[in-house]
């Protein structure tokens, strides 16, 4: 797990220092993985409130959204 960490961190971190890096994209790309984190907490963690769960991830999708429409 900490070498996948790693490598996302170092592959953040190196496409920041590009010269046309947009942050923002970058950050949305990165803050993708919240996506990962809910559908494995549900199936495989069985969490509870899910419902309010996936309110807050449609609005950090929702978010996600507008920054690539404002990016356009």
């Amino acid at each position: 797990m900490s070498l996948f960490l790693s490598t996302a961190d170092f592959m953040y971190f190196y496409s920041l220092s590009l010269p046309d890096a947009m942050i923002s994209i970058v950050s949305m790309i990165r803050r993708g993985s919240v996506i990962v984190s809910f559908l494995f907490g549900a199936l495989f963690f069985r969490e509870k409130n899910l419902k309010a769960k996936a309110f807050d991830l449609a609005l950090v999708l929702l978010g996600m959204i507008f920054l690539y429409i404002g990016s356009k």
